[in-house]
């Protein structure tokens, strides 16, 4: 080894030699190349020591190509910044002042001898008022430098940054220019060879937020990925770091933070003369490289050419004028201005917008030009910058879109490249000026379309930018100049100012050149805009034939370039019109939103300890789709996602599309994705052939696995699916009893799980042909599994390939089912081929999942035996918790142990679907006895009153007109979140000569049976009744006898799960006091008390809040007709639901005991033994 090599301790000689790929006995080696490397560029002086030059070998884990380029970057970056690395003398009076601050402190011990060194950075300890942002970084620079020459553990290691913005003040903020936060984040990023591993944030003060967000912007997706934000819960930043490593005042064991400034003080000042030394060494570029030399213009003008010839990718002119833009856009620099080139035209080609339609003489174009939206102002100093005015406000959001502005400034900006050598050799200055701009005007400057703008403008614009003036900037626009601040450049020099008015602007750029309603002397904005329309006609032709220039990205040599990889914007597939339409309208979806969101689903997973995840754009994409782009349910999809997978792990493994057994199953065609859709907006159709195997030889689950692995190719390459959603075709042909078999109770909960619960997909229907015997059984168990707003979806049709055909059109089905789609054979041939492509991303598949030890709650989720329930409100949870004894994670055991007394009862035949079953639990304040009871009683009494129960179809005539009539009407509002539901019924609407109350009551316990499983609130906090006896006469009431009034207490209090909170009668008509008090003897003492009549609206509005109730009630909660719409459609949306019910009930002939009839429940002799506890 090198003797001016410093000898590292053993801990980091093995970190270096396993992490960085160190091996010692090359170290001498390299280090020469290296130097030779050095020597041979003619442009750059850089230091040789080998300490120094060893730290770049590390710093990219021993790659010599790496390190060059480091070294490049280092230098390069430095010559960029001189405001950062020039004058830094540690013994300057002020310098050391802000040494003393203590700004950024290495502290003084590692966790372990190689353990990363932790950086301290304290941007609150400097006054702003007395030192600025730039020489604070300058400080921050030099303690660097120091580390990179002398700490081996942040050199082999790494770095830990704390980001402490206790004391930061709006003062500190204001000084952060974006710019120079940029510059630091790409010198620290690129030009210095340590590794960053982690930063942590805390004590955030209010509006970090903001500067956050636009630091972010600025760091590559590896390094976002690694910052964590604590805000004040310091104790949380010890969970990542041992508290014993910080200074005294963090609660560490440190010393004292003013003895470690004190050390770095000495540190620093006894490097003085290196600091003095190395100054001179920033920045040096050939002075060949900096100048115009005429004589060699036409020289490098034939290598740009002969250069552009030899790249297969590119089309670009080669005019004279058109190139030279670019060579002194970059000093001469022919590698710089190749580079400005690609990106001139890559830029524009992945901007497709920008290349359309720009035809000078198109009226939109002109309107444009005519608005004065953009414009080089026609005067400027002699050999000065030009000058370019930005009026923000000048043109209609609502007529012209920002991307028809970006292309005719663009036209505007090649004219400038073109014939303006003030805006090529001298640069330009930006007026952005914001009067007038409303809320319409900056909702169109999204972030994507910010990030745009500034591509362009940085890397496909060869034209500097020396200063922005933004012109009356109105306080609440503060947020879109923070936004737009964030994408600025890096370059060197670039100055932004802020004028509230014209004189401040005046003194900083003359009036001379600005226009007549700027107070200037330059010509009116009218006379400018007309003078650039007809430059731009007369370049039309140019305009024209430039369509033809840009870049074939599929000829470039290595990586594409797109808007993407250019702007790092967001990898998402662009959209077809129709699915674009469809995604707003139906998913609630804004393309200007998408990259944000993304960001936070990141950043969300990213603080998840249990869960990995994939975090690539397209597939969150799909998730936030699947979930009608509402970040929470995304979030709550992607964890049961995993969590599912990771349960249910037989189909999950082996996922190796090239191993025999997946080969030959994926080539029986169990399922099949059709390759056509209805319209271009249409979902995707899948078509499942149940009995294409041999259940003697393969298992469900072996069939189920091919059927993951495609979906998750769809996931990511099926828009229309993910969009639209998924209609799924099952053709039950030649399937046997054996492959029913093959399907567990526990497998169909567990497929359930993760086809319905942990899939970002909507179905949109399942459809059922060529159905063998005994399908019924495991068809009917299977839907229990299902929500029911899917179980609704699912259809049996019997029939084969003719009754497919009246589900879907005949173009989209295979040739095997009367189609034109291709054959079975030849769409799993294509499948084949798709899932071997895709193979490494497939097996990759299992390295992600959840490991509930780590779940940051504590507590594991429940997952093998997981209730197929819905989620209720904080409010409802806590209700349900205090009131009727819920205890969530008990839930799934006492619904399993409910089944299994439901199955060992031979006279019940029940529902034992998890949210029907659950309704029960709450109604008896989760008493396992008590809900054995409730359900036999649902049953029982329902069995023996088929009159109210049997044959209930929603579309049948007479059935549909009393849903109409809306007898009962569920009010769609409650009180508060965890407020009972308040049902409205109205017998006085209904014609007593034509309909009974048999039928009222029909209908009203077909509303009570959807509500059933579909309201919480209802079956939670309980119901109110309200009955308007309005219209009643005594035909009516004369109806209610007194066996049907004992039938109808029994069914809604003995049989009913609900609990009722009162009933409140109102406009009661002469007579019903006789009623009244005959029906009061039919209900229990603690139902009587509360029964309420009451005389008027306003004893009612006492107990029952005005606003609840319907517009004719004079309530907010909508015309009454709207609710009963609403009612009619839920109905016969169920009519499957109401169909089914007719299998359910009790056969008293197999009741162990006493069988239970209409006599011993309704009978009119005596009182009637009640069969549940209330």
């Amino acid at each position: 080894m090198p003797a001016n090599i410093r000898p590292i301790s053993q801990e980091l000689a093995k970190v270096a030699k396993e992490e960085l790929n160190e091996v010692p006995e090359r170290i001498q080696k390299d280090l020469e190349a290296l130097r030779e490397w050095i020597r041979k560029q003619p442009h750059l002086r850089a230091r040789t020591d080998d300490q120094f030059l060893i730290a770049f070998l590390r710093g990219c884990k021993w790659s010599l190509e790496r390190a060059k380029e480091k070294i490049e970057d280092f230098y390069t970056l430095r010559g960029r910044m001189p405001e950062i690395v020039k004058e830094r003398d540690p013994l300057n009076e002020k310098t050391r002042e802000l040494i003393r601050c203590g700004v950024a402190l290495p502290l003084p011990a590692t966790e372990t001898p190689g353990s990363p060194r932790i950086m301290l950075i304290r941007p609150g300890a400097y006054n702003p008022e007395k030192f600025t942002f730039t020489e604070v970084m300058k400080v921050g620079n030099m303690v660097s430098d120091f580390v990179m020459l002398n700490d081996d553990n942040t050199m082999i290691a790494g770095q830990i940054d704390i980001l402490d913005l206790g004391n930061v003040t709006a003062g500190h903020f204001l000084q952060m220019n974006p710019g120079l936060v940029r510059k630091i984040t790409l010198l620290t990023q690129k030009g210095l060879p340590m590794r960053q591993l982690e930063t942590h944030c805390i004590n955030t003060p209010p509006g970090f937020e903001t500067l956050f967000n636009m630091f972010k912007g600025f760091v590559s997706e590896k390094q976002r990925n690694r910052i964590h934000v604590h805000g004040s819960n310091i104790e949380q930043l010890y969970r990542y770091i041992p508290k014993r490593l910080f200074p005294d005042e963090y609660g560490g064991e440190a010393g004292k933070i003013e003895e470690i400034i004190d050390s770095w003080e000495q540190k620093l000042t006894s490097y003085a003369d290196w600091f003095r030394e190395d100054e001179d060494l920033y920045g040096a570029i050939a002075q060949e490289e900096l100048n115009e030399v005429p004589e060699r213009i036409e020289k490098d003008l034939q290598v740009l050419k002969d250069w552009l010839a030899k790249q297969p990718h590119l089309h670009s002119r080669t005019e004279d004028q058109f190139l030279v833009a670019f060579l002194r856009n970059f000093r001469y620099s022919l590698e710089k201005a190749k580079e400005m080139i690609d990106s001139y035209y890559s830029v524009r080609t992945a901007i497709p917008e920008m290349r359309k339609d720009r035809d000078p003489l198109s009226e939109k174009n002109r309107e444009i030009v005519q608005t004065g939206y953009s414009l080089y102002l026609p005067k400027c100093a002699p050999g000065g910058p030009r000058i370019f005015l930005n009026r923000v406000s000048a043109f209609d959001p609502n007529k012209y879109s920002i991307y028809e502005l970006m292309k005719v400034a663009s036209m505007i900006n090649d004219i400038a490249i073109m014939e303006d050598d003030n805006a090529v050799i001298s640069g330009h200055i930006d007026i952005m000026d914001l009067k007038d701009l409303t809320m319409a005007h900056y909702s169109v400057f999204t972030p994507t379309v910010l990030k745009k703008l500034i591509m362009i403008a940085q890397q496909a614009t060869p034209l500097h930018q020396k200063e922005i003036h933004y012109l009356h900037l109105p306080a609440t626009m503060n947020t879109l100049f923070n936004v737009f601040k964030k994408y600025l450049t890096e370059k060197n020099g670039v100055k932004i100012y802020v004028h509230n008015n014209l004189e401040s602007l005046q003194a900083a750029i003359s009036s001379e050149f600005l226009p007549a309603e700027y107070g200037g002397q330059g010509g009116t904005i009218a006379e400018i805009a007309a003078n650039w329309e007809k430059k731009l006609l007369e370049k039309r032709e140019w305009f024209l034939d430039d369509e033809k220039y840009g870049t074939d990205e599929k000829k470039r040599r290595g990586p594409p370039r797109t808007a993407e990889t250019i702007c790092k914007m967001a990898k998402v597939r662009e959209l077809s019109p129709e699915l674009a339409k469809l995604a707003k309208e139906e998913l609630n979806e804004v393309p200007e939103r998408i990259e944000k969101d993304l960001e936070a689903l990141k950043e969300w997973i990213q603080k998840q300890p249990h869960l990995r995840a994939r975090t690539d754009d397209q597939f969150l994409v799909g998730f936030l789709r699947g979930c009608k782009w509402s970040l929470e349910r995304t979030k709550e999809k992607i964890d049961s996602y995993y969590t599912a997978r990771t349960v249910v792990d037989e189909v999950m493994s082996p996922r190796d599309p090239l191993l025999e057994k997946n080969l030959t199953v994926l080539r029986l065609g169990y399922l099949v994705p059709l390759p056509r859709t209805e319209s271009p907006d249409s979902p995707r159709v899948v078509l499942i052939r149940y009995g294409c195997y041999d259940p003697d030889e393969y298992s469900i689950v072996d069939v189920i696995r091919l059927s993951v692995m495609i979906a998750d190719l769809m996931h990511l390459e099926d828009d229309n699916r993910m969009c639209a959603g998924e209609m799924v075709l099952v053709d039950m042909e030649n399937t046997t009893m054996k492959h029913l078999f093959q399907v567990t109770p526990m497998l169909m909960k567990k497929f359930a799980m993760l086809t319905h619960e942990a899939a970002p997909i909507r179905q949109k229907g399942f459809h059922f042909f060529n159905t063998a015997s005994g399908f019924e059984v495991a068809f009917g168990t299977f839907r229990n599994f299902m929500k029911e707003k899917v179980r609704e979806r699912w259809q049996v049709h019997g029939g084969g390939a003719e009754a497919i055909a009246k589900v879907v059109p005949r173009h989209i089905l295979p040739k095997e089912y009367g189609g034109d789609a291709g054959s079975v054979k030849d769409i799993l041939a294509e499948w084949e081929k798709k899932l071997i492509a895709n193979r490494d991303y497939l097996i990759d598949e299992n390295n992600y999942g959840v490991d509930e030890d780590k779940r940051a709650n504590g507590t594991a989720k429940e997952t093998k035996e997981m209730p197929n329930i819905r989620a209720i409100s904080p409010e409802l949870a806590k209700l349900a918790r205090e009131e009727l004894n819920e205890v969530p994670e008990r839930i799934d055991a006492d619904l399993e142990a409910l089944r299994e007394w439901i199955r060992k009862q031979p006279h019940l035949h029940a529902r034992t679907d998890d949210q029907f079953l659950v309704t029960f639990f709450r109604g008896c304040k989760w008493s396992l006895e008590r809900t054995k009871q409730k359900l036999d009683t649902f049953y029982t009494v329902r069995s023996a009153l088929p009159e109210l129960i049997s044959h209930r179809d929603p579309l049948e005539r007479r059935t549909l007109e009393v849903i109409r009539m809306g007898f009962v009407v569920p009010l769609p509002m409650t009180e508060k979140p965890d407020g009972p539901r308040i049902m409205l019924f109205r017998p006085g609407v209904y014609n007593p000569t034509l309909y009974t109350i048999h039928e009222m009551i029909k209908v009203s316990l077909m509303v009570n049976d959807i509500l059933l499983c579909r309201d919480d609130n209802r079956t939670i906090a309980g119901q109110v009744g309200i009955v308007d006896l309005a219209g009643a006469t005594m035909a009516h009431l004369g109806q209610a006898n007194v066996v049907l009034m004992k039938k109808f207490s029994m069914i809604t209090q003995d049989a009913s799960p609900l609990r009722q909170k009162g009933f409140h009668f109102v406009n009661p008509p002469s007579g019903f006091a006789t009623i009244y008090n005959l029906a009061k003897g039919m209900f229990n003492e603690k139902m009587q008390q509360r029964f309420r009549v009451h005389s008027d609206k306003e004893s009612l509005f006492q107990f029952i809040p005005k606003r609840m109730l319907p517009t004719e009630y004079g309530g907010d909660a909508g015309p009454i007709q709207k609710i009963i719409d609403s009612v009619e459609k839920d109905l016969t949306e169920a009519r499957d639901f109401f169909r089914e019910e007719d299998a359910y009930g009790t056969n008293e002939r197999k009741r162990i005991g006493r069988p239970k009839n209409a006599e011993t429940l309704f009978g009119v002799e005596g009182s009637f033994r009640k069969l549940a506890v209330d």
